[in-house]
């Protein structure tokens, strides 16, 4: 939600977000380091072998690390359109 209000609008469609460099520099990052570095770990495994279960534990990994509501996890469900790409290829 804090990248959807800094960066709205900035997508080449209405519900897409644009993501710079600074954006991410900027990232606000959860004080639990150790909750932190297990939703890393879950999302490199979801780029290695992408899939619903590895996606799954991605994004309850990374809402237990910022204490996120459900509402939060839900809409991120909604905005994910398939596999992670590793940027290789």
């Amino acid at each position: 939600m804090w990248l959807a209000r800094r960066a709205a609008g900035t997508g080449l469609e209405r519900a897409a977000v644009r993501v710079s460099g600074p954006d991410v520099a900027a990232l606000p990052l959860p004080p639990d380091r150790a909750a932190w570095d297990r939703a890393a770990d879950a999302w490199r495994a979801y780029t290695v072998k992408p899939g619903e279960q590895a996606r799954e534990r991605y994004l309850a990994a990374a809402a237990c690390a910022y204490d996120a509501p459900e509402a939060v996890t839900a809409w991120w469900r909604a905005q994910s359109t398939g596999p992670a790409r590793s940027g290789a290829g």
